[in-house]
């Protein structure tokens, strides 16, 4: 693993460990990471993700000092190559301001903007819910229908690693809502606004972060009501024929890998 040892040291200061996330896509055969090389040193990196319908760019990085030469632009344009478009004609990403530009001369479109805030812990002045029900087996069916629904993606495959330890909300044997903890920042996927809501305030209890669609206005209304602080904003960009998903049932998202 020493490339994962090399890599991670590419990003800004303030960015998280990366380091769990790049031994998962070297590992997992649904990933696809690519690596620029110069005199010996990795300047660069980018992996692509598949579904079973959709694909994503993901930590599409470059290193400081490189900046500014087009390793950028080559290193998405060769990422970009490796993915069939007849097999997965959607194909995604998740753009900062610093990023956007560049996917846009390449043809990625703005397709949805994220609410992204912070929030101070003692602002939270609501117990835990206590209806919440753990994750076990019997409910990994409707999980992966839940999932399909909401994000129109087939992720059957990357999101069964991540259930154990899930939180859900549900109604005479229906799932409502379900959120996991363990998977990137929590997904939060729900298909009834109080199961989504309850799930956002179980979360708020654990992290202090929290980024959803703008599209999902109950979200953002429930968000506002414990005074958050708005950070950078975030975009999700396409290229090709998009999805069709649901951004409203999305309430919190994954990452900046996978939405």
């Amino acid at each position: 693993m020493e490339d994962v040892r090399e890599t991670a040291a590419l990003p800004p200061g303030e960015w998280q460990d990366i380091s769990p996330v790049l031994t998962a896509y070297i590992t997992n055969r649904n990933c696809r990471p690519m690596k620029v090389v110069d005199s010996g040193r990795i300047i660069g990196t980018g992996t692509c993700i598949y579904h079973s319908n959709s694909a994503w760019l993901a930590h599409i990085i470059v290193q400081t000092e490189e900046q500014g030469r087009g390793v950028g632009r080559r290193l998405t344009e060769a990422l970009v190559r490796q993915v069939d478009r007849k097999q997965y004609p959607h194909l995604s990403l998740i753009a900062t301001d610093a990023g956007a530009p560049l996917y846009t001369k390449l043809g990625f479109e703005v397709e949805m903007e994220y609410f992204a805030c912070q929030v101070d812990p003692k602002e939270i002045d609501m117990n835990s819910p206590s209806d919440l029900e753990d994750y076990d087996g019997s409910w990994e069916h409707q999980v992966y229908e839940l999932d399909k629904a909401i994000s129109g993606e087939g992720r059957r495959a990357m999101l069964q690693e991540y259930l154990d330890g899930g939180k859900l909300v549900t109604k005479a044997g229906a799932l409502l809502g379900a959120y996991f903890p363990n998977l990137g920042d929590g997904l939060i996927l729900a298909d009834d606004v109080d199961a989504g809501k309850a799930l956002m305030l179980y979360r708020m209890h654990e992290k202090e972060n929290a980024s959803f669609p703008v599209a999902n206005a109950e979200a953002e209304q429930w968000m506002q009501s414990v005074n958050p602080k708005p950070l950078k904003r975030i975009r999700r960009m396409t290229l090709g024929k998009p999805v069709e998903w649901k951004p409203e049932g999305l309430f919190n998202r994954i990452g900046g890998h996978l939405g």
